[in-house]
């Protein structure tokens, strides 16, 4: 069985790991645009529930993301000068470039190919020399345009504006803060992803971005509002932003789960000796509200089959 990964983010590089522990044998191959080191924004946060499923399916994954994690119980939310604190949530927040170094480290020492610096043009170019294509290429994924007929995507892009930003400031708690300014309200959370830095995401409706000028603001500027509007009333505190910040538009990409299956190979839907095809329905199953699997981050797993 040969198999190859379109994207080598985590959704990627996760597939290879338990597909490569079910099937050794199999011939695995991720292929990634970027760089290794290449990532975009600044931490991930996993339940406790999340991390337990981690354990499960491969302890050697979720043992090291244990020692590079920040782990955290509370909630505070900053609302109208009041400070909420509710405890018992369990999450915990990891560097993202942290979280692929170790997921490429685990892949590759389980036999996987790790291609990188790899454009990814058309999927179908991939599936004379493999039995299975899977499409881990994230939220504006090649292959689900080409194939939008099959998976038949719900995409919509929301007005909200956002900028993601990193700072040595470290929190307690997973932070949310609500500011009604004069263009009206902004929101923040943050949280704390390693011994060091914080992540802080702004975000308003796109009106109120307008209104406050930030689209003919230089980035330095828009940091600087964002300090002064959101993250320092809550806590009386500058928080000395990097100066590199990832902006952009809201978006959700809503997948329906009956097209993702469809794509699976009839063969391999019929075999359940199949360890990882069976280990990937299941999750899929999981992942399943109503009929559809949500996905909200920015990488997005989806399945094609190779013909």
């Amino acid at each position: 069985m040969r198999i190859v990964c379109l994207g080598g983010g985590p959704a990627g590089l996760y597939f290879s790991i338990l597909a490569k522990k079910a099937n050794p044998s199999w011939d695995i191959t991720v292929v990634e645009r970027n760089r290794p080191d290449d990532t975009f924004g600044w931490g991930v946060v996993f339940s406790d529930k999340t991390m337990d499923g981690f354990k499960d399916v491969d302890p050697e994954t979720h043992s090291e993301i244990t020692r590079a994690f920040r782990h955290w119980d509370d909630i505070d939310v900053f609302f109208k000068g009041q400070k909420v604190t509710s405890g018992g949530h369990g999450f915990c927040g990891i560097g993202r470039i942290k979280l692929l170094q170790i997921l490429q480290k685990r892949a590759a020492g389980l036999g996987a190919k790790l291609i990188f610096q790899t454009e990814i043009t058309d999927p179908d170019s991939y599936a004379a020399d493999y039995d299975l294509v899977i499409a881990s290429d994230g939220g504006s994924s090649i292959t689900r345009r080409k194939y939008e007929s099959i998976f038949k995507p719900n995409i919509q892009p929301r007005q909200n504006r956002f900028i993601w930003l990193g700072s040595k400031k470290k929190l307690d708690a997973f932070t949310f803060d609500f500011a009604n300014t004069e263009w009206g309200w902004f929101n923040l959370h943050a949280y704390r992803f390693d011994a060091d830095w914080s992540t802080f995401i702004v975000e308003t409706p796109e009106k109120n971005w307008l209104k406050a000028g930030i689209d003919k603001m230089e980035q330095e500027e828009s940091i600087a509002l964002c300090e002064k509007t959101v993250c320092r009333p809550a806590r009386r505190q500058r928080f000395d932003f990097e100066r590199e910040a990832l902006e952009g538009l809201s978006r959700l990409v809503e997948i329906q789960s009956s097209a993702v299956r469809k794509m699976v190979p009839q063969k391999y839907r019929a075999d359940r000796r199949c360890g990882a095809h069976r280990a990937l329905q299941h999750r899929l199953r999981n992942k399943t509200r109503d009929g559809k699997m949500p996905l909200r981050s920015l990488e997005c797993s989806l399945i094609t089959m190779a013909t």
